[in-house]
């Protein structure tokens, strides 16, 4: 049901700007983070459900801003819709699932969770 892939990528060595708590760690992706605003639904502990933002995406990788802080090594499920500046065509959701690499506050009541995404299913809509 979940893919191995997520999207075509390039190989990037740069450090994504603006995200300053992380910024002088090494780089460790391997593929291109895209800078979006996407509403996004995250799914983790079997309970919780929470609204955000993704603040960038990869072939990969997500870093989204949250209302709740979610622990490093949960695996969550994310619900979006990828923009059509990426694939070309509109209304294409995507369910995937992540491990939690780190999360962190970024803000007062707001919470920066990046995620290794492990798999992915394209979800059709009728």
């Amino acid at each position: 049901m979940f893919k191995s892939g997520f999207f075509n990528a390039v190989k990037a060595t740069t450090i994504l700007s603006g995200d300053s708590a992380w910024a002088n760690q090494p780089e460790r992706r391997l593929y291109t983070r895209t800078s979006c605003k996407l509403p996004i639904a995250l799914r983790f502990d079997d309970i919780y459900e929470e609204i955000g933002e993704a603040a960038n995406l990869s072939a990969r990788g997500i870093f989204v801003v949250l209302p709740r802080k979610v622990k490093s090594g949960s695996t969550v499920e994310l619900i979006f819709r990828l923009p059509q500046t990426i694939v070309r065509t509109p209304g294409i959701w995507l369910r995937c699932q992540a491990e939690v690499t780190r999360a962190r506050s970024v803000q007062q009541n707001q919470f920066g969770v990046a995620a290794m995404i492990l798999g992915y299913e394209v979800l059709r809509l009728r």
